[in-house]
């Protein structure tokens, strides 16, 4: 087993607990220092959780976080669209949340599972993270019967 890692516009969380990445340093550097470092630390990544600030004065920062995990995940070998990937919509609960049908349509374009979360009250938290560890889970095993 290697890293699973939830990516934010933040950073990133590792299978060791969280790990946040100082905001302060952007976040195309906050995405490509935790996935950079989670990917060589451990031999590749098992599977990712990009989570989503639900807040219309996100949803820019989103995006370009996004789009940097997809770049350094294929600089370290992986690609996004083969590994487990789950999508959880945070701040679900705030009144300036983006409509989930444009979030869904918008960032959901490899049809991955998704969640919406209030993290603050844990909703939708263990829901992503039991998604995400089931699929790391089937290809784990798929690899292991290639194997033998």
């Amino acid at each position: 087993l290697r890293h699973v890692v939830a990516v934010t516009a933040l950073g990133h969380v590792s299978r060791r607990g969280l790990a946040r990445v100082d905001r302060d340093i952007g976040v195309a550097k906050a995405v490509r220092v935790g996935v950079g470092v989670e990917a060589r630390q451990s031999g590749g990544v098992d599977g990712v959780v990009f989570v989503a600030d639900s807040q219309v004065e996100r949803v820019d920062a989103n995006f370009e976080s996004l789009e940097s995990l997809k770049k350094n995940l294929i600089e370290h070998g992986e690609d996004l669209e083969k590994l487990p990937f789950v999508i959880q919509y945070n701040k679900r609960d705030l009144p300036n949340a983006v409509d989930l049908s444009y979030l869904e349509e918008n960032f959901n374009t490899f049809n991955a599972q998704s969640f919406e979360a209030i993290a603050t009250t844990g909703r939708g938290v263990f829901d992503t993270l039991k998604a995400v560890a089931k699929q790391v889970l089937v290809e784990l095993k798929k690899n292991d019967r290639h194997k033998t």
